[in-house]
C-alpha cells in the first residue's frame, strides 16, 4: 500500500524528532560501502585482484614505511599513482631520446654539421639577400660626433619648417565650395582622410624590400645618424599594422575631425604637422644625450598625442561621456581629466623596463605642443573676436562675420 509525499513528509518529520540518528557516521558508513564495491570493479583496464594492491601503493612513503590516507585508500589515489608511473615513464623516454641524438651528434664531422644546419636553416633568395644587404648599415659603430653636432641641423630644420606652418596657419583661407577638389565630402573629412591615407602609404613602402634602404636612411629617426627631415617623413612611417598603424589612424580620425571643425584647416594642419616634428626633434635629442644610439624611431604618436592634447585643451572644463556614462544626472568628465589620465600614463612608462618599445618621450611632448597650440588658437581667437567687437563700435553695425571655423571657437567659449 502506498503512501502520499504528504504522509511520507508527516512521518519523517516525526522521526527526526523523536528518533536520534547520527547523519556523519551514517554517511561514513556509506562511504565505506562504496568503496568496498570499487575494489570489486575493474579501473581503466586494472585488473580487479590487482586494485586492492594499487590502493596500497598509493599511500604516501615517509622513513621507508607506507602511510595510507586516514580516510583509507580511494580509487583516485590509484589512478594518480598510475598516471604518475606513466608519466615517468615517458620522462625518462624522452631523456634516453635526448642523449642518443646527442651521442649521433658528436660522431658527425663540421661539415656534416653545417650541411644539418644549413637544411634546418630558413633559404633567404639572393634577391632578398641582396636588399636585406643594401638595407643595413655597413657601420660598426656610430660616427664620432658630438652632441650639437647631431642635434643642431634637425633643429633647424624643423623650426624653420614649423614657422611656415605657422604662417601657413595665419594666413590659410577656406576655399569656397565649388572651389574645392571635393566639394560634395566635408573638409574635415577631406583633409583626415589624406593624411590617413599619406599612412597607409607609408606603411605599404615597407612592405617592398627594394625600398628598405631609403626608408631605413630617410623614414626613421636614428639619433645616432639623424637626418635633419627625418621628424616629418618618420610621422608617415609604420611598420606594424595592427600594434602601431591602426590604433594611430583610429585616434587620428576620431579626434581629428572634430578637432578640424573647431580650429579649421589651416590651424589643424599645422596643429599635426608641428607637434609631430617638434615631439620627435625632442625624442631624437633625448636619446642623443642619453647616447642610446641603437634606437630609431617612426610613426605619428607625436602628433596624434598632440591633435588630441589640443582638443581636450579646448574642452578642457566640458563634460564628456562614454558609452553614456556616468548617467544623468551625474556630471560628465572634463576634457582636462581625460588630458591628465593620457599624461599620467605616459610619465609611468618612463619608469618601466619597456620604455623602448614604445616612445613615451614623443608622447609627452606632442600632449605639451599640442596644449601649446590650443592655447596659441585660443588666443589668436579671441583677439579676433575682440576686433571685431571694437569695429562694430566704430562703424554701429553688425560686426563682420567670422570663418566658420572662428565662430565656433566663440561660440562654445560664450
Amino acid at each position: 500500500m502506498g503512501y502520499s509525499k504528504e504522509e511520507q513528509k508527516i512521518a519523517l518529520d516525526y522521526l527526526r524528532k523523536n528518533v536520534p540518528v547520527d547523519e556523519i557516521i551514517n554517511a561514513g558508513l556509506k562511504a565505506e560501502d562504496e568503496l568496498a564495491a570499487l575494489e570489486g570493479q575493474e579501473i581503466e583496464g586494472v585488473e580487479a585482484p590487482k586494485v586492492s594492491k594499487l590502493f596500497h601503493k598509493a599511500g604516501e612513503i615517509k622513513g621507508g614505511e607506507s602511510k595510507p590516507s586516514i580516510y583509507g585508500e580511494g580509487v583516485f589515489d590509484a589512478i594518480r599513482a598510475r598516471n604518475k608511473a606513466k608519466m615517468e615513464e615517458q620522462m625518462r623516454k624522452r631523456e634516453e631520446e635526448k642523449q642518443r641524438k646527442e651521442e649521433e651528434l658528436a660522431k658527425l664531422t663540421p661539415g656534416e654539421l653545417a650541411k644539418i644546419e644549413q637544411q634546418t636553416t630558413r633559404q633567404v633568395s639572393p634577391r632578398m639577400k641582396e636588399w636585406l644587404e643594401k638595407g643595413t648599415s655597413d657601420l660598426e659603430a656610430p660616427p664620432e660626433m658630438k652632441n650639437w653636432e647631431r642635434i643642431l641641423p634637425t633643429t633647424v630644420v624643423v623650426l624653420l619648417v614649423t614657422g611656415l606652418l605657422v604662417a601657413y596657419a595665419e594666413f590659410y583661407r577656406a576655399p569656397k565650395r565649388q572651389d574645392r577638389l571635393w566639394p560634395d565630402i566635408p573638409p574635415a573629412a577631406a583633409t583626415v582622410g589624406v593624411l590617413l591615407g599619406l599612412n597607409f602609404i607609408g606603411f605599404a613602402l615597407w612592405k617592398a624590400p627594394r625600398l628598405w634602404r631609403v626608408l631605413n636612411k630617410y623614414f626613421l629617426i636614428v639619433p645616432a645618424t639623424p637626418k635633419p627631415l627625418g621628424p616629418f617623413a618618420a610621422m608617415f612611417s609604420h611598420q606594424k599594422f595592427f600594434k602601431h598603424l591602426l590604433p594611430n589612424m583610429l585616434i587620428l580620425w576620431i579626434f581629428g575631425t572634430v578637432l578640424h571643425d573647431d580650429i579649421g584647416r589651416g590651424n589643424f594642419v599645422a596643429t599635426y604637422l608641428g607637434t609631430g616634428a617638434l615631439s620627435g626633434l625632442v625624442s631624437m635629442s633625448v636619446y642623443v644625450l642619453r647616447n642610446q644610439f641603437y634606437i630609431s624611431l617612426c610613426g605619428a604618436s607625436g602628433a596624434i598625442y598632440g591633435i588630441a592634447a589640443a582638443y581636450f585643451w579646448l574642452h578642457r572644463f566640458e563634460d564628456f561621456r562614454i558609452f553614456g556614462l556616468p548617467p544623468e544626472p551625474m556630471n560628465g568628465i572634463p576634457g582636462l581629466a581625460f588630458l591628465g589620465l593620457a599624461v599620467g600614463i605616459n610619465i609611468i612608462g618612463l619608469f618601466r623596463l619597456s620604455v623602448h618599445s614604445i616612445d613615451v618621450i614623443a608622447h609627452l611632448s606632442g600632449a605639451v605642443f599640442g596644449c601649446i597650440a590650443a592655447h596659441l588658437i585660443e588666443k589668436k581667437q579671441e583677439a579676433k573676436r575682440a576686433a571685431l567687437q571694437e569695429k562694430k563700435k566704430e562703424t554701429g553695425g553688425p560686426a563682420p562675420s567670422l570663418k566658420p571655423s572662428d565662430s565656433i571657437i566663440m561660440e562654445k567659449k560664450a
